[in-house]
């Protein structure tokens, strides 16, 4: 999270049409869940109103947005990280973006283990928690099968036994 409360939730994957379109390859737990009209989207100096987005596939959306009105718009904006306030992009329908995830605690086994840092890449992603003999690394998904308490920021979920001994 950044120190305005923005949150990374993707990157601009590419341009798509001649419009403006793009496709944003989103990072959140879950299929990738179009956003809503108004969102907007923080990308470097800019912010993008969302006009429109829809569901292109398990891991992106493809958004139209205001002041974006050509494919040469767009291509300028190819490869760069976009940031959100959480506040747009979570609750009913919306996965949960992978990096509001730093800062929870995993509850596996009577143990506490704050997460201290998400690597995120599409194949594996992980999360670096904090064990008794210091950091180690944990598949994503094992958050994504146990059980989120939102509001106590914590996961309960079982890790593999010796996990943190690695």
């Amino acid at each position: 999270m950044t120190d305005s409360g923005l949150v990374c939730y993707g990157f601009f994957e590419k341009p798509q049409g001649l419009s403006g379109r793009l496709v944003l390859r989103v990072f959140v737990m879950g299929r990738a869940a179009a956003l809503s009209p108004g969102t907007v989207l923080h990308c470097g100096e800019r912010d993008l109103q969302v006009l429109s987005s829809r569901e292109k596939d398990q891991v992106s959306v493809t958004v139209e947005m205001k002041g974006v009105l050509s494919g040469e718009d767009a291509l300028t904006l190819k490869g760069e990280e976009v940031f959100v306030h959480p506040g747009q992009v979570t609750g009913p329908g919306f996965p949960m973006p992978v990096y509001l995830f730093e800062g929870f605690e995993v509850l596996s086994r009577g143990h506490r283990f704050p997460v201290l840092k998400v690597d995120w890449n599409p194949v594996n992603p992980q999360v670096v928690l904090s064990g008794p003999k210091g950091p180690f690394w944990a598949p994503m998904n094992l958050l994504a099968l146990g059980k989120v308490d939102y509001e106590a920021r914590e996961v309960l979920t079982e890790l593999p036994e010796g996990l943190e001994d690695l």
